[in-house]
């Protein structure tokens, strides 16, 4: 069973991403995650680059200790607004 698995077994109604992001707290377990997604996303007929960018964008609604621990062990930013971006500095740059 993939951490993938795992994450839609925990919430079934609710995007694998979300759950790992808030359950997940171990750099291991991340990347862990990282290539189980991967994989999963490549069986949906979808890249590698695209399970990164969801994972970037997701990313974007969650505090600064969720976003240090997956952009930071992932190496990977919001596929939008790059550079790591929090929810508000996206709003902020949406309101200009």
């Amino acid at each position: 069973m993939t951490l993938v698995d795992d994450m839609f077994a925990k919430r079934p109604n609710k995007h694998p991403v979300h759950t790992a992001i808030e359950t997940l707290t171990e750099p291991e377990d991340v990347l862990r995650f990282q290539t189980d997604y991967r994989t999963y996303m490549e069986l949906e007929g979808f890249t590698a680059e695209i399970a990164d960018r969801d994972i970037g964008y997701i990313l974007g609604y969650y505090g600064e200790m969720e976003r240090e621990l997956w952009y930071g062990t992932l190496g990977i930013d919001h596929p939008i607004f790059g550079d790591r971006a929090s929810l508000k500095e996206i709003e902020k740059k949406l309101n200009k």
